[in-house]
C-alpha cells in the first residue's frame, strides 16, 4: 500500500515573509528560490492564502525523509484556485499548481505535476494537466478537465491511479 501524504499548510500569519509550512510535517517548511519573490497573503475562499504571480513567486520544500513523498502508484491533489485566464495567457507559460521533484535524475523525476494551460482565451478556457516522468525520465502528460478559469474560486482535483 502507497503511503498517503497530506500535506496542509498553516498559514496564519499576515507577515509575507513568513514561510508557509505543512502542518504534518512530511517536507520541511517552504523556501524561496533566489530569483523569486514571497507571495503576497491575501483573503482566500477558505481563509487566509497566497497569490502568486507568474515567474515571480514559487515555494519549493525538500521531503523531512529523503524520498518520502514520492508516490509510486496512486496520488491525489486538491487545491482551491483563483484564476484568470488572462493573466496566464499574458504570462506566456502554463501555471504550475505543485510539482514533486526537480525533474533532473532518477532521484527527483517529477512523479506528480499539476499544470494548467489556456486552450482558449476568448471563453476563458483552461485545461488542468497531469505530467510525470517515468523511470527513464521520459515526461509523460495526461490531459485533464477543462473549466472556466475567470478570476472565481474553483476547487479542483486530479487523480492518478
Amino acid at each position: 500500500m502507497d503511503p498517503r501524504i497530506f500535506f496542509r499548510f498553516d498559514d496564519h500569519d499576515s507577515d509575507s515573509v513568513v514561510r508557509p509550512r505543512d502542518t504534518a510535517g512530511n517536507i520541511d517548511d517552504l523556501a524561496i528560490e533566489p530569483t523569486f519573490t514571497m507571495p503576497d497573503i491575501v483573503d482566500g475562499i477558505l481563509g487566509k492564502a497566497r497569490r502568486f504571480t507568474g515567474a515571480t513567486t514559487l515555494l519549493t520544500a525538500r521531503d523531512v525523509v529523503p524520498g518520502s513523498t514520492l508516490m509510486t502508484r496512486d496520488c491525489s491533489v486538491r487545491a482551491v484556485v483563483n484564476l484568470d485566464a488572462a493573466l496566464q495567457q499574458a504570462i506566456g507559460t502554463p501555471g504550475t499548481l505543485i510539482v514533486r521533484g526537480r525533474g533532473d535524475s532518477a532521484a527527483e523525476y517529477h512523479p506528480f505535476a499539476i499544470e494548467f494551460r489556456v486552450v482558449n482565451l476568448g471563453l476563458k478556457a483552461v485545461e488542468m494537466r497531469w505530467l510525470w516522468q517515468d523511470s527513464a525520465g521520459v515526461l509523460r502528460t495526461q490531459i485533464g478537465a477543462h473549466f472556466v478559469a475567470d478570476g472565481r474560486w474553483t476547487m479542483v482535483t486530479a487523480t492518478r491511479r
